[in-house]
This record gives C-alpha cells, sequence and structure tokens, in this order.
C-alpha cells in the first residue's frame, strides 16, 4: 500500500521590512495555516532586508503522521545575492537508495518572483553513481551530467568519467504565485 503525504507550503516575500515575531505574521497567514520558516536577506537590491515567510496548511485530512525512518523537516530556504534559494532535500530508504536534492531560484521580477534556474542533484547509495541537472531558465540552457561517482567503490574499481550534454530548453516563464509542484515533475 502507497502512503502519501500531501504538503501544501505558500511563500510570502515582505519587501522592506525585518523580521518579526511569528504572531505578527498572523494577519499575513491565511486562516488555516501555520508560520513554519522565516527568513531574511536583501532581494530587491535596495540594501534593506525583505523577510519570506513560508507557511504550511494545516488541514489534517492532507497531514499524514510519518511513524517511519526519515526526517519530517524537507524545506530550507535561503536569500543570497538578491536570489530566494528553496532547497528540497529526498533521502529515500525500505525500497529505494536513492538521495536527491533540488534547488529552485526565484528573482524578483515587477511585483512578481520568476523561477530563473533549477538544479537538481541525485544518486544511489547502492552503486555511488550519480548524475545532475542545471537548468538557466534565462538563457534557455539545460547541462545533463551523468555517470557522476559519488561513493567510491571498496573493491577498487577506478570511477567512471562523467557524461555532460547541454541543450536547449524553450518554456515560458514560471512564477512562485503561480507554480505548483507537479510542473516541477516534468524534468524541466
Amino acid at each position: 500500500m502507497r502512503t502519501t503525504k500531501y504538503l501544501s507550503l505558500l511563500l510570502l516575500p515582505f519587501a522592506g521590512t525585518s523580521a518579526l515575531a511569528a504572531d505578527k505574521w498572523a494577519a499575513h497567514t491565511p486562516k488555516g495555516w501555520r508560520v513554519i520558516l522565516e527568513t531574511s536577506g536583501d532581494l530587491t537590491g535596495d540594501k534593506k532586508p525583505e523577510t519570506v515567510i513560508v507557511v504550511e496548511e494545516q488541514d489534517k485530512a492532507k497531514i499524514i503522521k510519518n511513524d517511519r525512518l526519515g526526517n519530517q523537516t524537507l524545506n530550507t530556504i535561503e536569500v543570497k545575492k538578491g536570489v530566494l534559494i528553496v532547497r528540497l532535500h529526498y533521502w529515500l530508504s525500505c525500497g529505494s537508495y536513492g538521495v536527491t536534492t533540488d534547488i529552485y531560484r526565484f528573482r524578483q521580477q515587477g511585483s512578481r518572483f520568476r523561477l530563473i534556474g533549477k538544479d537538481t542533484n541525485s544518486y544511489s547509495r547502492s552503486s555511488g553513481e550519480g548524475e545532475e541537472t542545471s537548468i538557466n531558465y534565462l538563457t534557455g540552457r539545460k547541462r545533463e551530467t551523468t555517470g557522476i561517482t559519488v561513493i567510491e567503490s571498496d573493491d577498487g574499481t577506478p570511477a567512471t568519467k562523467p557524461k555532460t550534454k547541454w541543450s536547449r530548453i524553450n518554456e515560458e516563464a514560471k512564477y512562485l504565485d503561480s507554480i505548483t509542484t507537479n510542473q516541477f515533475d516534468d524534468g524541466s
């Protein structure tokens, strides 16, 4: 039987604000949601920090308690050089050896945050082999690297040489306020 955990997140950037106590965010948090993360950094280049909060829907019908191995916290957020960075890390066990990290980069464009890049790094803990995909949505370039040795063989077998392939992508601009997670699942 397959169990699915539904997680609804909303990222809310606040321009020109400084970090406030969680109860101060109540007016900006939708009913039935709670603040789970807050971070600050200069997103607009004005040398003043903006605050980003992540709120999580508290619909009990969508939350399934994880009583198995694994970390409950998968989401991290950072603001660096005017870019909002969202990292999602997946470490699988009990049926898979996969480890994946997805990194999404957003830059403010007008009053919205545009997806400007996505990096995916994954590897198998059993084979030690990994792959990386990096997409620059501003230039329309995609780099795929396969055959990366992440964990060296115990038997002394030499690592394979990674292979890199470049391609072009043709995608419409995606914005933080209109993206759903299934739009990220298409590999682009």
